[in-house]
């Protein structure tokens, strides 16, 4: 994930914004955080950008938070297999939000989960890496990430094969 920040005069004719849409238009952003300030040479406006670097794809429209930032639809900016992976791995994250009692967003982002998705190698090594995870973060919840996503994955196939043969057997 990167970041890039614009700085916008009040006063501005329009190229700056101009410079800003174009860099929104061009990448997939993952967050936009706006601050408007004021000191002795006027207001202007600070735009920070988290965004993800492969270029292959353009951003696509997101989603506004109750927090006011800008949400990634993250259904059309990830492959059907990453998308896949990401609800599974949102699903285990409630999970064990509720048995620790602790908000889901606590134990991975879900920009931190996209990260995770598109690691070539998923370790406990490998994700505390990714920025603002960490060492602490991915020993405490790694295992249980595992642990948790192949549990859910086999409740999905014993009740898909419960479909199945309730199919089979009303035939």
């Amino acid at each position: 994930m990167q970041i890039k920040i614009f700085a916008i005069p009040a006063s501005d004719d329009g190229r700056l914004q101009d410079d800003l849409n174009n860099f929104l238009a061009n990448h997939k952003i993952l967050e936009v955080e706006q601050k408007f300030f004021d000191n002795e040479k006027g207001g202007y406006w600070s735009f920070c950008i988290r965004y993800i670097t492969d270029s292959t794809k353009k951003y696509l429209p997101a989603q506004q938070s109750f927090s006011g930032k800008t949400k990634p639809n993250y259904k059309d900016i990830l492959s059907e297999q990453e998308y896949k992976s990401f609800l599974l791995l949102k699903e285990v994250r409630i999970e064990i939000s509720k048995e620790d009692g602790v908000l889901p967003y606590n134990i991975f982002t879900d920009a931190e989960l996209v990260e995770i998705i598109r690691l070539p190698e998923k370790n406990e090594n490998s994700i505390s890496k990714i920025n603002g995870i960490g060492e602490k973060r991915a020993v405490k919840y790694w295992k249980r990430v595992v642990d948790k996503s192949m549990e859910i994955e086999n409740r999905k196939t014993e009740t898909e094969k419960n479909t199945d043969e309730k199919k089979e057997t009303e035939k």
